[in-house]
Formats: C-alpha cells, structure tokens, sequence
C-alpha cells in the first residue's frame, strides 16, 4: 500500500468555517474543539487535547476518510490489515472444501461462509481450525 503524505492531506484546524469548507471539499479534517467552543460535526474527528496526535493518528483519519484498509502489524514476511470488500472472494475460496464423499461443499472455521451463497471453485483442502473475524 501506497504510503501518503498524511501532515499536508489532512486539516487539523480549530475554525469551524474551513471545517465546514474542507468537508464540502470532501477533504479528511480534524477539528480542534477549544474549551467553550462551537460544536461542529463535519468533521472527520473532533480532538480536545493536540498532546497525542501523532503522525499515526493523521495516517489512520486519511485513511478512514477515503476508506482505506488500516495496518494493524507489519514483519518482513506478513503484513496484517483491515480486511476489504475485496477480500471477500479470496477468504470464501480459502475456507471450502469439495466434500466429495457426500457431494457437498463445506465450510470450516468460520460461520461467514454459511451466509455468503457463492458457488467456490473446487479445491482440495483440510479443514481449517480457526475463527475469522470480519469486522
């Protein structure tokens, strides 16, 4: 994934205006609520405190806003993400089975599969013994 320049594509602003002028542009904002000020709500987030913003934290409102995967952990051989709508095809493929005693395709490790009703390509494969969770 294609690493963005978060500090000069998302606007940490405490007036409501260029807030309000930003989500019209559809632009990713924070909004810096000052004691006592104004509520606004086009904002991305809204922050009371600037002490714990970090270069994380504009990476992960860029990447909410434009609906982007999160990272949640990286090695030098697995990357760990947000799953995405199209991953969908590549976990259902993973976990059925052909049962070919009975004709019948199975599903293992996870209750997703009961509920998606696509046809699998057939492969041969043990069953897994794992949750998935899809969030």
């Amino acid at each position: 994934m294609k690493k963005t320049d978060t500090k000069t594509n998302v606007l940490l602003t405490d007036d409501p205006a260029l807030v309000r002028a930003a989500a019209a542009q559809n632009r990713p904002v924070v909004y810096y609520e000052r004691p006592g000020a104004e509520a606004v709500y086009e904002a991305d987030y809204t922050v009371q405190s600037l002490d714990e913003l970090d270069e994380l934290f504009f990476q992960r409102v860029y990447e909410r806003h434009y609906g982007l995967p999160w990272c949640i952990g990286e090695t030098e051989q697995l990357k760990i993400r947000e799953s995405t709508e199209e991953d969908v095809e590549k976990l259902l493929a993973f976990f059925y089975i052909d049962n070919n005693a009975n004709g019948r395709k199975e599903c293992y490790g996870t209750d997703f599969c009961v509920r998606a009703r696509h046809e699998r390509p057939r492969t041969q494969r043990k069953p897994v013994q794992t949750k998935l969770c899809m969030l």
